[in-house]
């Protein structure tokens, strides 16, 4: 079991193909073919063209999945990026969002 185990983890991680970039996350999501982040200062970055570019809003978490691209702010404030600008929704005293397939989770 453990030999296969390692076996079946050994070809799980020899099919990615991997490429170390510049710069630190303390965040980072993908999902729906996106790729964003967080930096320590908080500042949004979007993965285009396998670089990732930073955005004008300023997040501590940003989520993104089949429901859309969610974020949460340093005052907990929620955005919603509808059109190709974030949108604020009601409510506060949240640190993160999280998008799934089937959900999107929004944490106190």
């Amino acid at each position: 079991m453990y030999l296969q185990s390692l076996i079946i983890l050994h070809h799980v991680f020899t099919a990615l193909d991997c490429t170390v970039m510049n710069g630190n996350l303390k965040q980072i999501d993908a999902g729906s073919g996106s790729v964003v982040g967080v930096n320590n200062h908080n500042e949004a970055f979007v993965m285009i063209d396998n670089v990732f570019t930073k955005i004008s809003t300023s997040l501590k978490h940003f989520s993104v999945g089949p429901a859309g691209q969610l974020g949460v702010d340093s005052a907990y404030n929620i955005f919603k990026l509808k059109s190709g600008s974030f949108v604020q929704f009601p409510g506060k005293e949240l640190q993160k969002a999280q998008i799934t397939e089937k959900t999107c989770l929004i944490c106190h």
